[in-house]
């Protein structure tokens, strides 16, 4: 399903960077085929953005927890995990 395209995508992205990862690679990675996998995503970019969007959204969801519960380091390292996303998502759409 897309929520293991998505994980298995996400290991590969953060061990080998955006270029070192192929679609053949992520679809052994999961024991499917190449074409299985594009008919869910038409391109490494779209599954790369997914990737970074699931991110995203997680990290949003730990802002929010931490600003309600108060713990200042948790919310700091959140916001700076924020940041870097955010930074690597805009240099992404440059591509």
């Amino acid at each position: 399903n897309r929520d293991d395209f998505i994980a298995a995508a996400k290991s590969l992205f953060a061990s080998r960077g955006f270029d070192g990862v192929t679609m053949r690679n992520i679809a052994d990675a999961l024991g499917l085929t190449q074409a299985a996998l594009y008919y869910h995503f038409t391109s490494k970019d779209e599954l790369y953005l997914a990737v970074l969007e699931r991110t995203a959204e997680g990290t949003i969801a730990n802002l929010k927890a931490a600003v309600k519960s108060h713990r200042k380091p948790v919310a700091r390292n959140s916001a700076r995990r924020f940041t870097r996303i955010r930074t690597e998502a805009a240099s992404f759409s440059g591509r």
